[in-house]
């Protein structure tokens, strides 16, 4: 998973998930390291936009699909993802997400570099 390490609030939502993953499935790279950049096939540009995770057959996932790949791949089945991928879920949470990553500098544990120009 690729994450923004320069935001309180990803920080926060990766230490959440590493509580979760007590088997270590998820690596998680920050989103400023060149080589995970190469690894994702990312710009940083790219990276920025929203969060990235890579699943087990390397295909990339942006947005809440990425976080749904790494929570399923870190709770060790499938069921979040399986959900994500029922009629009209998908879309609540693409819509939740997009708020969320949109207003991330204002959410807690969130500092000022959490804010893009865009």
């Amino acid at each position: 998973m690729l994450y923004d390490a320069d935001c309180g609030f990803c920080t926060q939502a990766v230490g959440v998930l590493g509580r979760v993953d007590r088997k270590v499935r998820v690596r998680v790279h920050p989103l400023q390291s060149a080589a995970a950049l190469r690894q994702f096939g990312l710009t940083r540009e790219a990276a920025l936009e929203q969060l990235w995770s890579l699943d087990e057959q390397g295909r990339r996932h942006g947005g809440a699909e990425a976080a749904n790949v790494a929570l399923s791949a870190a709770l060790g089945f499938a069921g979040p993802l399986w959900l994500y991928r029922l009629p009209g879920v998908r879309w609540c949470q693409d819509q939740v997400y997009r708020a969320v990553a949109a207003n991330r500098y204002r959410l807690p544990g969130s500092a000022g570099s959490c804010a893009l120009d865009r």
